[in-house]
C-alpha cells in the first residue's frame, strides 16, 4: 500500500516496484506495517510503501527529480553508505527499513536504512558498560583497547533464530575489549556472505571458530554460527589501509569509517584496530 495522505505519493509510485516489494516484504522480518522507502521518479522525493497493514505515519523526504521507469539493480556499499539521499531517506525510518534508490541512470538499487549513519550502534566497554559513541577515539566505534597485534579479530556472536515474524535479535561484535550490539541480525548475514566470499578468493582471510581454530570456507553457515575472522598480514608491502581499500574495492566489505581509514594513512593508529562498517 502507499501512503495516500504525502502529495505525489500515489499507489502508483508502489505498483511500479510491487514486484520487488513483495520480494522485500516475504522476510520475516519485515512483517505486515514495516515501511519500505521508493523514490519517486516522475516527481522526484521518496515516497512510503508498506507491507500492507496500517503503518505508522513517516515524513516524506527530499530528492532529486528522476524520469523513467525503476529497475532494481545491486546497490554497492559506496551508494548505500555515503549517498546523502539515503541517508535523509532514513532519517525518518526504523533501522534495517529497506531503500530503493533511484540512481543516476534512473536504475533501482535495494539499500537498507542500517547501512547508513544512522543506525543505533550501541557500544560496551570491557566491563559491560555502555559507552556513548562520541566517546569512542576517531569517530565511528573502534577502540585500541591496548592491542598490539600483527592481525585484526572480530568476533560475531549470533544469537538463536526467532520464531517467524519476530524481528532478528541483535548481533554482538566484539573488537579487543569493546562490545558492539548491531540489530537486527540478519541484515549483517548479507556481511558475513561477502566475508566468506572473499575469505575464498584472499589467503589473507582466515576464518575462526570460537575455539580459536581455523574453519575451512566451506564449513561456515552464514548466520549459523560464532566465528571469528582474522585479517592476516602476509608482507610488510601490504600495509593495513591498502588491506582495506583492498576489502573494499575487491569484496566490496568496509572495514574502517573514514576517520579510522585516514588515521591509518597518517600513521597515526596501530593495526590493531578495525571498524565494522559504518561512516560517520
Amino acid at each position: 500500500m502507499a501512503d495516500n495522505k504525502f502529495p505525489n505519493c500515489t499507489q502508483a509510485v508502489c505498483s511500479q516496484v510491487q514486484n520487488e516489494i513483495n520480494e522485500i516484504c516475504k522476510d520475516p522480518s519485515f512483517p505486515p506495517g514495516t515501511p519500505i522507502v521508493v523514490s519517486n521518479a516522475t516527481t522526484g522525493g521518496y515516497c512510503y510503501c508498506y507491507c500492507g497493514g496500517q503503518p505508522e505515519l513517516l515524513s516524506p523526504t527530499a530528492a532529486a527529480p528522476a524520469d523513467g521507469p525503476p529497475i532494481i539493480e545491486p546497490c554497492g556499499i559506496a551508494i548505500c553508505n555515503y549517498d546523502p539521499q539515503i541517508l535523509k531517506a532514513c532519517a525518518h525510518a526504523a533501522p534495517g527499513t529497506p531503500v530503493l534508490r533511484t540512481g543516476h541512470d534512473h536504475q533501482q538499487c535495494k539499500c537498507y536504512c542500517w547501512d547508513g549513519e544512522l543506525a543505533p550502534y550501541q557500544v560496551r566497554d570491557g566491563n559491560g558498560q555502555y559507552v556513548e559513541l562520541d566517546a569512542l577515539p576517531v569517530g565511528g566505534f573502534v577502540m585500541a583497547a591496548g592491542l598490539a597485534l600483527a592481525w585484526y579479530k572480530v568476533l560475531v556472536r549470533q544469537a538463536s533464530r526467532p520464531a517467524q515474524n519476530v524481528p532478528q535479535p541483535a548481533v554482538e561484535i566484539v573488537i579487543g575489549d569493546v562490545t558492539m550490539v548491531v540489530p537486527p541480525s540478519h541484515l549483517f548475514v548479507t556481511f558475513e556472505k561477502k566475508l566468506i566470499t572473499a575469505a575464498q578468493l584472499d589467503p589473507r582471510i582466515v576464518l575462526m571458530g570460537t575455539d580459536k581454530k581455523p574453519i575451512a570456507v566451506d564449513q561456515v553457515t552464514p548466520g549459523d554460527q560464532s566465528y571469528a575472522f582474522q585479517l592476516i598480514e602476509t608482507s610488510h608491502d601490504v600495509p593495513p589501509a591498502d588491506l582495506s581499500y583492498h576489502l573494499l574495492d575487491t569484496h566490496g566489505i568496509v572495514t574502517c569509517d573514514n576517520a579510522v581509514r585516514q588515521a591509518y594513512l597518517d600513521q597515526r593508529l596501530p593495526a590493531s584496530l578495525l571498524a565494522f562498517p559504518y561512516t560517520k
